[in-house]
């Protein structure tokens, strides 16, 4: 994914942005991405694999361990976020 930006003001004109959790980032994309986030961007992370690598887009410390997770289920992907990801999201 070398085609996302380093600069969180690259990220400003999204509505929102779809990443996978296995996404492999320039550390300085993730940066940004996490900066735009902290300045009320929007993020949805596809947890698509395996434990918690998802855990890797929220910032290092206490305020990234703000997250807590229950139990997990397999729901269809809703209509609005099919259109806005640009693809239906396939269920396991």
């Amino acid at each position: 994914m070398a085609d996302v930006p380093v600069a969180a003001s690259a990220l400003s004109s999204l509505a929102a942005l779809v990443v996978s959790a296995q996404a492999d980032l320039d550390p300085r994309a993730m940066a940004a991405i996490r900066q735009w986030v902290l300045a009320g961007g929007r993020l949805l992370i596809i947890a698509d694999g395996p434990g918690d690598g998802w855990r890797r887009w929220f910032p290092p410390g206490p305020s990234g361990d703000v997250v807590t997770v229950g139990d997990s289920r397999v729901t269809p992907t809703p209509a609005g976020l099919s259109r806005a990801a640009g693809r239906p999201l396939p269920l396991p």
